[in-house]
């Protein structure tokens, strides 16, 4: 930690931010009331470097704390760019929980995924980096895949549709060509293939 800045009303502490300039950096903004943390928030910095290891990408989280927990929506962005969030959601109790939603350059999502207490809960949706188009969707309960996976050739036609259960690929998987013909049908049992047609 590089630095710490105190401000006190009265004696009593108001807001404490912090700065490191080593690996990234939070700013923690928190209000106290008579020495107690009413709540707070943080925004937490850190850094991506590119392939030579000298230029880097800053990306900044504004989330609020209560009660030591992250808790209700959040947002991410990158500090060359603080107008276009590329991640938004919500915590409780300091799990990801409702909608995540992750963002290209160009504002269109990117991914879209369900949380429940921190683990990925219902639908999760995954798009084509270049185009507007589903690339996969999969179906979760508690964290572990079940029910039907649908992939997409960028062309807009199905190219599989898998059934899981309980994390693992199992019963029919259809793959299909990118013309829409079924290629061939396997049928799955613990992720392996028993029989191909």
């Amino acid at each position: 930690m590089d630095s710490v800045n105190l401000i006190f009303n009265k004696g009593n502490l108001l807001w404490k931010s912090n700065y490191d300039n080593s690996h990234g950096y939070q700013i923690i903004k928190i209000r106290f009331e008579n020495n107690i943390i009413v709540d707070s928030i943080y925004n937490i910095v850190s850094r991506s470097y590119y392939n030579d290891g000298k230029e880097f990408r800053e990306s900044i989280e504004k989330v609020t704390i209560i009660d030591g927990e992250r808790n209700g929506n959040y947002f991410r962005y990158y500090k060359e760019n603080p107008i276009h969030k590329y991640q938004i959601g919500s915590y409780k109790n300091g799990y990801l929980h409702g909608l995540i939603t992750k963002f290209k350059d160009n504002g269109e999502p990117l991914s879209e995924t369900m949380y429940k207490e921190g683990k990925i809960n219902r639908l999760e949706r995954i798009y084509f980096d270049n185009k507007n188009q589903l690339r996969y969707e999969l179906s979760y309960i508690n964290g572990l895949a079940n029910g039907t996976l649908t992939e997409w050739w960028e062309n807009g036609k199905v190219s599989g549709v898998t059934n899981y259960m309980d994390d693992e690929p199992n019963g029919e998987r259809r793959i299909y060509l990118e013309n829409g013909d079924l290629a061939f049908i396997q049928i799955l049992k613990a992720g392996l293939a028993t029989r191909t047609e």
